[in-house]
């Protein structure tokens, strides 16, 4: 009986130790998630706004995600601005 009851806590000790591990990475990704999102918006509300913003935000979005390529097309002025390959 005794045996049983140690292997039902241990059980129940690693899944709980399990959940929290993947709760932990979730809230990981979750956070590098908003600084990314808080470094893209910074840095557009530092560009210069008498360039076309076109071409520096395929390049912090490029810089700041890590993409392979980014490809931004502004209807207004008819323009494809890209970044990577």
């Amino acid at each position: 009986m005794a045996l049983a009851a140690f292997q039902i806590t241990a059980l129940t000790i690693a899944r709980l130790s399990a959940k929290e591990l993947r709760n932990a990475r979730e809230a990981a990704f979750h956070r590098d998630s908003m600084e990314k999102l808080y470094a893209l918006s910074r840095g557009s509300l530092l560009l210069n706004l008498h360039e076309p913003p076109g071409p520096r935000l395929a390049v912090l979005i490029h810089r700041i995600f890590a993409a392979e390529a980014v490809a931004l097309y502004d209807m207004n002025l008819g323009r494809q601005d890209r970044m990577g390959e």
